[in-house]
């Protein structure tokens, strides 16, 4: 990607993780922001995930821009606890895991998603 001009959300660690030591890389406050770069031409590529990218291009009306079929990565996601309290780290991994198992999870996520896009409609 060294040879592209790239702009992501400032601070998401995943993007910050994938463009370090890149130095055509423009940080922005907002999706929508970001795709304003890319058809102004100051960008080749727009850094988002799915959901979020999707939502920007439906919301600013664009046709033009081409989406990647697949994602460039899949990454974990991590939940921090503040040191004071390290007693929970078992507590919440334990849930998350008892949620992952029997199907919650997936369910939560997909209604968060979904209300996401009712909000952004």
């Amino acid at each position: 990607m060294a040879k592209y001009r790239l702009t992501k959300i400032r601070g998401v660690k995943h993007t910050n993780n994938i463009t370090q030591g890149l130095t055509r890389t423009y940080e922005m406050s907002s999706t929508d922001d970001m795709f304003k770069l890319l058809l102004s031409g100051k960008v080749d590529v727009v850094l988002t995930n799915t959901l979020d990218g999707n939502i920007a291009l439906e919301r600013l009306g664009l046709r033009n821009v081409i989406t990647m079929d697949k994602p460039l990565a899949q990454l974990s996601l991590y939940h921090y606890i503040h040191k004071n309290n390290k007693n929970l780290v078992p507590l919440v991994d334990n849930e998350i895991q008892r949620m992952k198992n029997n199907g919650q999870l997936a369910a939560l996520i997909l209604l968060a998603e979904k209300r996401v896009i009712q909000e952004n409609q």
